[in-house]
């Protein structure tokens, strides 16, 4: 069997796997490094007792280990890994969040829907798709990927279901783009007389928005004819904005 056709290379492994003696592959293990560099050196040096079937890089490069037929040793016990194949993620920044760049994040979901595909899974959901600390007292694979998870399946069904752009749908956004949203919202809305969770936080800000914006021009939120026109006039009207919320909600 040996790797998934997106493996553009591999590395030694220095015998570093068992037998899965049977066990079928049921799920793609994600963890991280843990760090920027250095993760893969341990993987390969023969005389550390780690090894993962796949090393992924911050570029999208993926690499194999472990050929996929033997068990790789990853996560810390036989019962984890031997149902596993498993992904060793390079981070693109550090803690506490220690993101993963959105060339790996794709990767993934391409890893996980190739295995569905040959595996015969059927469609991913949570069960196919797991994080490290699921099977071992550990915090890997980082916040920034376990929060993920959930949409490396959407993703990965998306690629399934033969939509392999990355380019975002309608009601969609990569985790990159939700970063750039959040930080529209807080330069707009996050001052000293604001607050989120309040009428002049987000309630307020959304019904004005939705006034200003939808019912005049007949868009849905979510399509490029409504959530864009709408940052534009939170970016254009700010001053409005925040005068119309202070109606809205009298200081205390």
């Amino acid at each position: 069997m040996g790797f998934s056709a997106l493996a553009s290379r591999a590395v030694a492994n220095h015998g570093k796997y068992s037998p899965r003696q049977g066990t079928a592959v049921r799920y793609l293990i994600v963890h991280h490094w843990a760090g920027t560099s250095g993760g893969d050196a341990r993987l390969v040096n023969p005389f550390e007792a780690v090894s993962a079937s796949y090393i992924l890089y911050s570029d999208g490069s993926l690499v194999g280990q472990v050929p996929e037929e033997y068990r790789p040793w990853t996560s810390g016990s036989w019962d984890a890994d031997a149902p596993a194949v498993t992904v060793e993620t390079q981070n693109s920044g550090g803690a506490p969040d220690w993101p993963v760049s959105d060339a790996a994040l794709e990767r993934i979901a391409q890893l996980a829907a190739d295995l569905c595909r040959r595996y015969g899974w059927g469609r991913l959901d949570r069960s196919r798709v797991r994080g490290h600390r699921e099977f071992y007292a550990t915090a890997c694979p980082g916040p920034y990927l376990w929060a993920r998870l959930d949409y490396i399946v959407q993703r990965g069904n998306q690629i399934l279901a033969g939509s392999p752009s990355t380019t975002p749908q309608e009601d969609d956004m990569t985790p990159e783009q939700a970063k750039q949203l959040k930080a529209v919202y807080d330069a707009t809305f996050t001052t000293s007389e604001t607050s989120r969770g309040t009428i002049r936080g987000v309630l307020g800000m959304l019904k004005i928005v939705y006034d200003a914006i939808f019912k005049s021009t007949k868009t849905s939120a979510g399509t490029p004819g409504g959530l864009l026109p709408s940052m534009k006039v939170m970016l254009d009207q700010q001053a409005e904005i925040l005068s119309r919320l202070d109606k809205l909600e009298p200081r205390e």
